[in-house]
């Protein structure tokens, strides 16, 4: 699906639904169809993110990219004056018919220049098809005319929700299955969690992943033991994957209860439940590229339905739901931090903000200075991040005015700036109309703006998932405050209104994830992380064949494939006095595994002479011999 396809969609909505601006509709579609040429050049597999991503390695530049954009012009030229005479009506559809001439002029003068991608293509045509789609709906005459519409039986309503969240979630499965296949799921931190998860289970340690590390030394995920009764049914490392792509896809139904909750129609709610999952970021989070897993990707329906009841003020379900949410870990306490900061502050639950502020913030503390260093025997593991602020919670709060270059070319950097644009604008900025519900992730924004690492502000990481999961009920209250500002200046009906804002934000949303999401017909956008699929079959096949009781240690991305086994130690947890019965290296340079360390091993089991080498290559697997007889 073409983006090229939305707009012609578009203009023929327009026709269909009898719309005043016929004319105009035609001369939009005349423009499409005239700049086809020059968005085919653009828009052939995997060209735009090879002509734009890679300019550093792409020198030259064929005449045919400046001919495939002159020419539309030229044609272009005609219908656009006619678009221009006809005033304000014509202008969104303009827009949409020379939005890809746009991204032409971009691309050349990016490509010319060799400057490096922002994005900024995608996102400015984005709002012209947004602005298109608002407007070809509220310029017909139906939507004018158009008596209220009585709401569906509730059971009826949700059926479409519930089976685009059941597609998205097989969807979100399969990303998880094929990374898998590719070696590309990494063991951080989806094989270690399951690990916690299974050890729990056998009673091996309560969320203990490995022998060699203690509970809770990286992060408070004391409820992934409500993932320990699942386990008996399905025991295997799917678990983790299933619960993943379930807890992603319910994401669409919790927004659609929000909506709902805010007065808007069905048909509204149901459009802003799949422009939710239609969000980039959300697919993103079905492959969390650096990981594969993470608990806090479990609570984000959790969090999107607490804010509902705090703002309804049924103080229970959202204690529950907020508890739950706590549970997966201990940086969700920061975000209801915030939410209790804002409501204090600008209202109107002032005592119950100020009440959850304190809590929060006391709860948080006790656990990160507390309880997990009981258990790892050491001081609060995330505050290393922080080092170059003091790594310390008192020097990172003071940092402002005590390293105000440190800190506030962090917060202002170009980085923080693009993570943010990437994340607003495919909700077409509309949390910015709800500015008490913006400030919610406040705390949480901060810290991961402040962190000294340009791959962590990407929306490839979990680190954006509270942020999220604030923002986009933010946006669905933004677009219930347009909705009565625009419906009181067009005389319009607020639903019509609504349900036009809410087509426009899935048409962007769906238009983002084209360019830099995983949906099935988005392009590959995280060239960095390439897919190692060399010798995965290989080890695919080996780790179907690994005895139960085998202990094995391997890299990160292969450990991966054998956390079913007896036992599974990633490489930096190799401790010479254990006994393997497998070892899976592989050499390359990825978090924190050094190849001259993976050399360094290999090297010392075959010295001890207790293991023969199966085969090498991308990887290198050692099986251990059997023991001698007696």
């Amino acid at each position: 699906m073409h983006p090229f396809t939305c707009e012609t969609v578009l203009s023929w909505l327009v026709l269909i639904q009898g719309c005043a601006v016929k004319r105009l509709a035609v001369f939009a579609l005349i423009a499409e169809v005239a700049s086809l040429a020059s968005a085919l050049y653009f828009l052939l597999p995997n060209l735009y993110h090879t002509g734009v991503y890679r300019v550093d390695i792409v020198r030259a530049r064929y005449l045919l990219a400046y001919v495939s954009f002159l020419l539309p012009l030229l044609i272009l030229v005609p219908p656009a004056l006619r678009l221009i005479r006809a005033g304000a009506p014509g202008l969104p559809l303009l827009a949409s018919a020379w939005s890809w001439l746009f991204i032409d002029a971009l691309v050349l003068l990016r490509a010319d220049f060799h400057f490096k991608p922002f994005f900024a293509e995608p996102l400015l045509v984005m709002f012209s098809l947004a602005a298109a789609a608002v407007s070809s709906i509220l310029l017909s005459p139906r939507t004018c005319d158009a008596a209220p519409v009585p709401d569906a039986p509730s059971r009826a309503a949700w059926m479409p929700v519930l089976l685009v969240a059941l597609l998205a979630a097989a969807w979100f499965y399969f990303v998880q299955l094929k990374a898998l296949h590719n070696l590309t799921f990494g063991w951080m931190d989806a094989g270690l969690y399951y690990m916690r998860v299974k050890h729990t289970a056998l009673g091996h340690g309560f969320l203990q992943e490995t022998l060699a590390r203690p509970p809770f030394y990286d992060h408070f995920d004391v409820g992934l033991v409500l993932l320990v009764p699942f386990y008996y049914l399905l025991p295997r490392f799917s678990l983790i994957m299933v619960v993943q792509a379930v807890f992603l896809a319910a994401v669409g139904p919790a927004l659609y209860v929000y909506a709902r909750g805010r007065g808007l129609s069905c048909l509204c709610a149901s459009l802003i439940a799949v422009a939710a999952l239609l969000f980039p970021s959300i697919s993103q989070l079905a492959f969390s590229f650096s990981y594969g897993f993470h608990p806090v990707t479990l609570s984000l329906p959790a969090v999107i339905l607490s804010i509902h009841f705090w703002q309804k003020r049924r103080w229970l379900p959202f204690a529950a739901l907020a508890l739950f949410a706590c549970s997966m870990e201990e940086t969700v306490f920061p975000l209801y931090a915030g939410i209790g900061l804002v409501s204090m502050l600008a209202g109107p639950s002032r005592r119950p903000g100020a009440l959850l502020l304190t809590l929060s913030v006391a709860l948080f503390l006790i656990i990160t200075k507390v309880v997990m260093p009981a258990f790892a025997g050491a001081g609060y593991f995330q505050l290393a991040k922080y080092s170059h602020l003091g790594g310390s919670f008192l020097s990172i709060l003071s940092s402002p005015f005590t390293r105000p270059d440190v800190f506030w070319s962090l917060i202002l950097s170009r980085q923080s700036l693009t993570f943010m644009l990437l994340l607003l604008a495919p909700l077409g900025f509309l949390p910015l109309l709800a500015p008490r519900l913006f400030f919610y992730p406040v705390v949480v924004l901060v810290f991961v703006l402040l962190l000294d690492n340009a791959d962590v502000k990407s929306i490839s990481f979990q680190y954006q998932t509270l942020i999220i999961a604030a923002w986009l009920p933010a946006a669905v209250a933004g677009l219930d405050r347009l909705s009565v500002f625009l419906s009181s200046r067009r005389r319009i009906g607020v639903a019509s209104v609504s349900t036009a804002l809410a087509f426009g934000l899935l048409v962007s949303s769906a238009f983002a994830s084209h360019f830099y999401g995983l949906l099935p017909y988005s392009r590959f956008t995280t060239p960095f992380q390439a897919v190692r699929a060399d010798g995965a079959g290989e080890i695919r096949k080996l780790a179907a064949a690994v005895s139960p009781s085998a202990n094995v240690l391997a890299t990160m991305r292969a450990a991966t494939l054998f956390v079913d086994a007896g036992s599974v130690d990633p490489l930096q947890d190799f401790s010479p006095s254990r006994r393997y019965d497998l070892v899976v290296l592989q050499g390359c340079d990825a978090w924190g595994q050094s190849p001259g360390r993976t050399v360094e091993v290999y090297h010392e089991l075959v010295a001890t002479g207790h293991f023969q080498t199966l085969f090498t290559g991308p990887y290198a697997v050692l099986e251990r011999l059997p023991d001698p007889a007696p």
